[in-house]
């Protein structure tokens, strides 16, 4: 049910926006050796309210921010996911 609208901003960059009942999610695809990534700012709003956003460099997470606005960098991902795997690892 959701609706895509693309906007070509360069030979290689497109802007999408994708709406679908009360969510609406913007952003931009680059196109790179024949593959689509995500590039540059993704916002996402719940109820015209924006509730998430995270930021992509040809493809690699470098931040996201959750509703409460806490901001966290793909180094913070990274150690909470290791850090998770260390703890289940070392369960007898």
């Amino acid at each position: 049910d959701a609706t895509r609208t693309l906007r070509w901003v360069s030979p290689t960059l497109v802007e999408v926006t994708i709406e679908s009942h009360e969510i609406t999610q913007r952003g931009f695809y680059l196109l790179q050796n024949r593959t689509i990534v995500r590039h540059g700012t993704w916002v996402m709003w719940t109820n015209g309210e924006r509730t998430m956003a995270a930021n992509f460099d040809h493809g690699e997470l470098q931040w996201f921010q959750n509703p409460n606005g806490k901001q966290f960098t793909a180094a913070d991902i990274k150690q909470q996911r290791d850090q998770q795997r260390t703890e289940y690892l070392s369960v007898d």
